[in-house]
């Protein structure tokens, strides 16, 4: 009886140490496991974060890629037809010159020439950024016929151009400059250079939006970037007879 007695108590003690190391081992397994769903955790966000940042990086390439196809550039078929992209420099009544990579080319515009965004050559200025798809001429030299010409600088216009809405030729042009402030007859702009130029304005001035409609100056705001033209009356003011705000 008593060997039994003994027995017993011998295994209630074993089952009892058992039971204990068993919990001990459930409660450091638990504990494991925590700390691998933490460090788990923290591996996933760091994942999140450099996706992030993989999609913003991819973004800016994806961005420039875009940009591309519209660096100054000339590509010239072995049939004649000829894409030119380039800064436009002087606008007659019969075509405009680009010059693209150091070279100027005459672009010769007719009837069978295509505008893109419903232009027509009187939207052409100078300085605008230009691409022409054409024939080059058989008898003169850096000459081509355009068949196509998207002009990059105001893709967005929707009306024909008129007496109106065009600038003079003669114009002096600031291009996509930054409103910094704007008052009741001006507007203090930074130009991409970092010069700081006053717009004044005056009963006669036109404004327009990107799509050729008319605004007032009360619509532009700071921020807006603007295309002015007119009259240069000092080395840091325009009197302008057309604005466009390229932000609205």
């Amino acid at each position: 009886m008593q060997t039994l007695t003994k027995i017993g108590a011998g295994f209630l003690l074993v089952t009892l140490l058992m039971g204990g190391t068993g919990i001990a081992y459930a409660k450091s397994h638990n504990k494991e496991e925590k700390r691998i769903e933490k460090i788990e955790k923290r591996v996933e966000k760091q994942i999140a974060k450099a996706q992030k940042q993989i999609e913003k990086q991819e973004r800016k390439i994806e961005n420039v890629l875009n940009r591309l196809p519209w660096l100054m550039r000339v590509q010239i078929a072995l049939t004649g037809k000829a894409h030119i992209t380039g800064t436009v420099e002087s606008v007659s009544s019969s075509g405009f010159n680009v010059k693209t990579l150091g070279t100027t080319w005459n672009v010769a515009v007719g009837t069978s020439t295509k505008f893109t965004h419903k232009h027509t050559l009187a939207n052409i200025r100078v300085g605008d950024t230009v691409k022409v798809q054409g024939k080059l001429s058989s008898t003169t030299s850096l000459a081509l016929t355009a068949t196509l010409v998207d002009n990059k600088t105001f893709r967005k216009a929707t009306t024909t151009p008129s007496a109106t809405t065009t600038p003079p030729t003669s114009s002096t042009i600031l291009r996509f400059a930054t409103v910094q402030n704007v008052g009741s007859t001006t507007l203090g702009v930074r130009l991409q250079n970092g010069s700081n130029i006053t717009i004044e304005t005056s009963s006669t001035t036109k404004y327009f939006n990107q799509n050729i409609q008319p605004i007032s100056i009360f619509n532009i705001l700071v921020g807006h970037t603007v295309v002015a033209y007119g009259t240069s009356t000092s080395s840091t003011t325009l009197q302008a007879s057309h604005i466009y705000d390229l932000s609205i």
